[in-house]
């Protein structure tokens, strides 16, 4: 899967991100690569068709000024440079990541294309569009397409107009056009905040008592962290260096599996680290499904990270090439 990560902090973010993401490509991540920041009340961003080596290579990303951050690495995708994470909105101040997929919400297509038809009504361009018609993504009449987490970007820009602040509006979009995901938004409005929407992919917050982060896993924390805690399910969240608030969705979203089948999921992975010499990331996910209900959203992801992460703790496990390697 795609991997994201964000910051808030007294130290300079982008170095702090681009080590946390790294660390995470090997579990997902490397097709796309991008960063944003805050400085100054200015949003300061790059992305590269590549891993963090190549954003690291083509770009001075480990420069960008600023305490705050977001930074996310997609594992596969299309496109050039402007399909990667960030999206930004047209006075780009504000930007947005993204991971997951529609789920069971692909099938509301009607729904997509009002939203379509209403962006382009209010003069939106996209920065994504191409003629060809790619799969799970925002379809026009035409079959061009363009980048569904674009759509996401510009769909809370648009309501944004209408709402008291930026979290309502991720609030009311999320629920508008809801689907899997977990997703990361910085605005020049709001400098010192991180703002998140979460339905069922993962989401870890390490805090201590100046620092602030966030990952899709917390295999790459550090270890000298106050708390780790996993961020709730079906809600928006906005993150400040020493707060956190929190709010439902909607709950015309629909439920999410909220409890880990963790003893089935970590015997499961534990046999299988015993007969083979190594195995991935999406090798345990795969195996573990058949422990999930068949009615509502998983967290699938979420499991087989805390999972890895247990098991490294009990010293059964290392990380080397990509791949995870019994002891």
């Amino acid at each position: 899967m795609c991997n994201l990560a964000g910051y808030i902090g007294k130290d300079r973010a982008a170095p702090v991100l681009l080590k946390m993401m790294k660390e995470q490509e090997g579990f997902g991540g490397g097709y796309h690569t991008g960063i944003v920041t805050i400085h100054e009340g200015v949003l300061h961003w790059r992305k590269v068709l590549g891993d963090c080596d190549e954003l690291l290579k083509e770009t001075d990303a480990l420069d960008l000024p600023g305490t705050i951050g977001i930074v996310h690495s997609r594992s596969k995708g299309f496109g050039d440079t402007e399909w990667g994470h960030p999206f930004v909105n047209p006075e780009e101040n504000m930007a947005y990541v993204l991971n997951g997929h529609m789920g069971p919400f692909y099938k509301n297509k009607d729904n997509e294309k009002d939203i379509m038809q209403e962006l382009v009504k209010h003069g939106y361009k996209f920065r994504t569009k191409t003629p060809e018609s790619v799969p799970d993504m925002f379809q026009f009449d035409d079959n061009s397409s363009i980048h569904t987490s674009e759509a996401m970007c510009l769909l809370i820009d648009h309501t944004r107009k209408t709402s008291a602040n930026w979290n309502e509006a991720l609030a009311k979009a999320s629920s508008r056009y809801p689907a899997e995901i977990i997703g990361l938004m910085l605005c020049a409005e709001t400098p010192d905040c991180i703002h998140a929407v979460r339905f069922n992919q993962p989401l870890m917050i390490g805090r201590s008592a100046d620092t602030t982060l966030l990952s899709t896993t917390a295999l790459v924390f550090p270890d000298n962290l106050d708390s780790i805690v996993q961020a709730p399910i079906r809600s928006v969240m906005k993150f400040n260096r020493d707060s956190f608030e929190v709010r439902p969705l909607n709950d015309t979203v629909g439920p999410v599996a909220d409890i880990f089948p963790m003893a089935a999921g970590y015997d499961k992975i534990e046999r299988m680290l015993s007969k083979d010499k190594g195995c991935t990331f999406t090798d345990f996910k795969n195996a573990t499904t058949e422990f999930w209900p068949k009615n509502m959203p998983p967290q699938k992801d979420m499991m087989v990270y805390e999972i890895m992460r247990l098991l490294r703790q009990e010293g059964k496990i290392i990380f080397r090439d990509f791949h995870v390697f019994k002891r």
